[in-house]
């Protein structure tokens, strides 16, 4: 009985290739293989079409983020607690001008104007009440100052008299509380 049972395999194998090109024989491969006996590794490219796909047996796990339609928004959760009161806003605006300085012919002069106590310098600049003077504003920033402990607190202008005559001008700053 040993000399026939690799003949009996050998047949059995013939027999099976043979079967496997037509539909029988495909049924019949079906029904040989054991279960998970087939896996990604000896599927072909494009081996799954829709057609071959149960319906309603995906789950959104297995699609890519962005090929399944929205949902319907859903409803409206519960509110939230209070959040903590940020700093409070600029509640106004002022100006406030330095005194008026005198700037001498062909020189050149500074003048700082300074917030009061618990405001914040926001801008500023400089004046002249003569706009035919030759009065020219060279500079104009923020001044540093200890003022009420604000990174500045102040406004400050320097100007260039190119006349022959003195002339009066003053720097404002923009203070906001």
């Amino acid at each position: 009985m040993t000399g026939k049972t690799p003949t009996i395999i050998a047949i059995t194998a013939l027999g099976v290739a043979v079967l496997a090109a037509t539909p029988v024989g495909q049924a019949a491969g079906r029904l040989a293989l054991g279960k998970n006996s087939v896996g990604t590794a000896q599927l072909k490219k494009n081996a799954v079409t829709s057609a071959k796909v149960k319906n309603h047996s995906l789950l959104a796990a297995d699609f890519k983020d962005g090929q399944l339609p929205a949902g319907p928004q859903g409803l409206q959760g519960p509110k939230g607690d209070t959040g903590a009161q940020g700093p409070r806003g600029i509640m106004q605006t002022v100006q406030r001008y330095a005194p008026l300085t005198n700037v001498g012919p062909n020189s050149s002069a500074t003048s700082t104007a300074w917030c009061n106590q618990g405001e914040i310098a926001t801008g500023g600049g400089g004046v002249t009440y003569d706009p035919a003077s030759n009065v020219f504003l060279v500079t104009s920033a923020p001044t540093p100052g200890a003022v009420s402990g604000k990174p500045f607190n102040g406004w400050g202008v320097g100007v260039r008299n190119t006349s022959g005559t003195a002339h009066d001008f003053h720097a404002y700053v923009v203070c906001a509380s």
